[in-house]
This record gives structure tokens, C-alpha cells and sequence, in this order.
């Protein structure tokens, strides 16, 4: 092949990508994110070491909004915008809702994890964990590093206590449950409450991307599959719902993630835990 064609078909296809970009950059936006190197923080004692293809989603697209914005390209499509006009610096609503009033969430009597006992926190500052719950941040050798995030014991905001992961460099972090035992063919039912501080998004053409923060259900702890939902409400508590039917092994696994894919002030709080199998709410997951 000529070398006058092969320049005539990148830059064909550096045309479309171009083109295309709002769509992926949506796309991206719109499932739970990236199949990256984990970094395990405080590991769960009974660690059955989920596949890291699972834990998370691909942030290729976003790694290069990321370079494209701090490099100067294509900038007049790309900017901070504000989402919303937020009545408080706190980036908090303080509004009264049927779970919460401000950043004070109303507690919910069938939550196995709350936050609550001051005992079962490590007392590490930044890299907190809690109970049986381990912690783990992306690596991807770049993009995405641990050092990036921070893992709180959260008291202004919550039900006494919540956990905070926030971070001002893009990061993508969470949580993994230990162990959830329930019989196989089991209705395992995951809800949580989450509250995502509001701040300014980035523009990419028509669309605005921001950080979000998604629940994961592994039906096999051991295997790769996980079910996957994410919410992006901001400024205000809200609740996320996951259910898978527990496959074969009888073990279950929750992840609950957040992912910031830009220098935002991004600050995420999670609480009330709920698992529910087969209609029996579960006491305790701690």
C-alpha cells in the first residue's frame, strides 16, 4: 500500500473519531466503567480475589478527554460548566426529601451496614476502612492512581457516620463486601444510599460528564460476571437498587464504587447498606 494511502486512511480515521467523540464519551458515561489494575487498600478477610475485569469498567475514553482538556485540544468544545445552581457552598441541597433533609439522611431500619460503630473503624485518616468491607483503588499506571483517593470516616454527613471516598484527581475506588452466603437460585436484593457533592461537570459538546457512582452484585463471588447500576443524582441523598439470582457457589459479592474521570472536587458518600435474600433482610454484613 502507498504511503500517500495509508496517510489518506488515518486521516479518514482520525476524522471520525473526531466526529464520534461525543458519542463514546456518552457512551462511556452511561455503563459502569473499567477493566484497569486494582490496587487493594484493606483487603477483606476472605478475599475471593474477584477478577479485575470485573470490579470496574474502561477508561480509555476518558483518559483521553482527560489529556485532550489539559492539553489544549479542541477546547472550544470543551469546558466546566456548572449543573446545577446549588443554594449552599457545600455543594449540598438543603432541602427536606422523603430519605433526608440536607446532608442529614433519615436512617433506614433494615440496613445491615450504617457506619456506626466507631469500633469497627480502622482510625486510619485518608485510607479508612471498615469492618469486613475491604477498599480498593484503580492503577492503571497513570490515569488512574490510588494515591489519587482518599477513604473517610464521614460524621457531618449521613446517618451518624458515613463512609466518604473523594479525591481531586481522577480516581475510580470503592468498596468490596466480604462474603454474602445465600442458597443458590436465592433473590439477592442490594439497595444503598449515596450522596454525590455537586460541582461543576465537563462539558463535551452537547453533553456533560461528571463523576457517578455505581453498585456492582457478583451472583459468584470467584467469577468474572457482575451486574452493574449507576446513579448520577447530585447534591442530595439518594437510593441505588442492584438484584441478582446467587449462582451456584452460594456466594455473593457487593461492590460499591465511585468513579471521577477529571480534576473535579469530587466528594461521594455511602450508607445504609440493605441485602435482602429472598425476602429476609439481612441483620448484619459488617
Amino acid at each position: 500500500m502507498k504511503k500517500t494511502t495509508i496517510l489518506r486512511l488515518s486521516s479518514k480515521l482520525l476524522l471520525l473519531m473526531v466526529l464520534l467523540w461525543p458519542a463514546f464519551a456518552l457512551a462511556s458515561a452511561s455503563r459502569p466503567l473499567p477493566p484497569s489494575g486494582i490496587h487493594a487498600i484493606a483487603p477483606v478477610p476472605d478475599d475471593p480475589a474477584p477478577s479485575l475485569s470485573s470490579l470496574i469498567p474502561d477508561t480509555r475514553v476518558y483518559n483521553q478527554l482527560v489529556y485532550d482538556q489539559q492539553n489544549g485540544a479542541n477546547a472550544a468544545s470543551r469546558e466546566l460548566v456548572e449543573t446545577k445552581a446549588a443554594p449552599s457552598s457545600s455543594g449540598v441541597l438543603d432541602e427536606r426529601a422523603v430519605i433526608s433533609k440536607g446532608g442529614a439522611l433519615f436512617r433506614t431500619p433494615t440496613a445491615c451496614l450504617t457506619f456506626n460503630d466507631a469500633n469497627l473503624w480502622n482510625g486510619q485518616v485518608t485510607w479508612a476502612a471498615y469492618g469486613n468491607w475491604g477498599t480498593f483503588a484503580v492503577d492503571d499506571g497513570g490515569f488512574y492512581r490510588p494515591s489519587n483517593v482518599n477513604f473517610s470516616r464521614e460524621a457531618a454527613v449521613g446517618d451518624d457516620y458515613s463512609f466518604k471516598i473523594a479525591g481531586s484527581q481522577p480516581y475510580a475506588a470503592g468498596l468490596i463486601s466480604p462474603i454474602i452466603h445465600a442458597p443458590p437460585g436465592a433473590i439477592v436484593e442490594v439497595g444503598l444510599k449515596y450522596l454525590m457533592f455537586d460541582h461543576e461537570g465537563l462539558r463535551v459538546g452537547d453533553q456533560i460528564v461528571n463523576d457517578w457512582v455505581s453498585l456492582g452484585v457478583k451472583p459468584d463471588a470467584h467469577k468474572e460476571a457482575a451486574r452493574y447500576v449507576n446513579g448520577y443524582s447530585r447534591g442530595e441523598w439518594s437510593r441505588l437498587n442492584n438484584s441478582v439470582v446467587a449462582g451456584e457457589s452460594g456466594e455473593v459479592l457487593v461492590l460499591i464504587q465511585a468513579e471521577s474521570p477529571a480534576p473535579f472536587n469530587s466528594n461521594v458518600y455511602f450508607d445504609n447498606v440493605e441485602i435482602v435474600v429472598d425476602g429476609m433482610a439481612l441483620d448484619r454484613c459488617e
